[in-house]
């Protein structure tokens, strides 16, 4: 299937609205009629129904997401973004499911896999895994503190 992409100008940033798309790799397109994405906007996945597996790719040309943006996105399980994780935990991401997220991080690829139900940032998520009285094991604290 192809790719359907709604946008519109928000606070001067190309925001995509609406994304359609069946495909088990959902990339987000870096530039729509010629200008930047440069936003995600709330629920912008909600249209998009598809399969467990579903892998979302965002260009780094992404800074701004808003908080809700993956609310009724379905069959997601991992995440793509090709810019630094800084930026990426600005986005306070929280999806349902499990997520792997792959950030570009400036050449050094970082790599972690969050909870379902849990902020796709830190410290936020540690501070979510502290609140459930979960003990991080030592072999996550390492992994952690390696990537």
């Amino acid at each position: 299937m192809s790719l359907i992409v709604d946008t519109e100008v928000e606070d001067g940033m190309l925001t995509v609205t609406r994304v359609v798309s069946t495909d088990r790799v959902v990339r987000i397109p870096e530039t729509v009629d010629g200008r930047m994405v440069e936003a995600l906007g709330s629920s912008f996945m909600s249209g998009s129904s598809g399969s467990n597996g579903r892998t979302l790719v965002i260009p780094a040309s992404v800074r701004r997401v808003s908080p809700d943006a993956l609310e009724g996105a379905s069959g997601i399980s991992s995440i793509e973004y090709d810019g630094e994780l800084s930026v990426f935990g600005g986005f306070k991401l929280v999806l349902g499911s499990d997520c792997l997220v792959r950030c570009r991080n400036g050449g050094e690829d970082f790599e972690f896999e969050f909870m379902g139900g849990t902020p796709m940032c830190f410290p936020e998520f540690d501070d979510a895994m502290l609140s459930l009285c979960m003990r991080l094991t030592p072999e996550i604290a390492v992994r952690r503190l390696v990537e």
